[in-house]
């Protein structure tokens, strides 16, 4: 949002938050949470520096995490269609030989 902290960067960040305060219900509140009040001043600096430091790491950290769930989900997922397939494969070989009989074994009388 803010690049430089001259008269252009000042009056983007103006137009940004009027655009983000433009939103209905939630945006005004939004834009006093960015700015730290009603002004764009220091705080505001404080502000963004919080969001982009803390914020935003913990956000990259919980969507790394969130991947990494779902890659080893769909890992799991895969083995077990894989063994399904292999079974299918396995069992019409296993049904076509014929199966051994026990062998019997004499009984000894005394």
């Amino acid at each position: 949002m803010i690049l430089a902290w001259n008269q252009l960067g000042y009056w983007r960040l103006k137009v940004e938050l009027d655009t983000i305060g433009s939103i209905p219900l939630v945006g005004e509140t939004i834009s006093n949470i960015l700015t730290g009040g009603n002004g764009i001043n220091t705080t505001t600096i404080l502000h963004f520096y919080t969001i982009h430091s803390y914020v935003l790491s913990v956000v990259a950290l919980a969507l790394s995490v969130i991947h990494l769930a779902a890659l080893i989900i769909q890992e799991q997922e895969q083995k077990g269609l894989l063994l399904q397939r292999l079974e299918k494969l396995i069992a019409p070989i296993s049904s076509d030989k014929p199966e051994r009989e026990p062998e019997k074994t004499p009984v000894k009388l005394n």
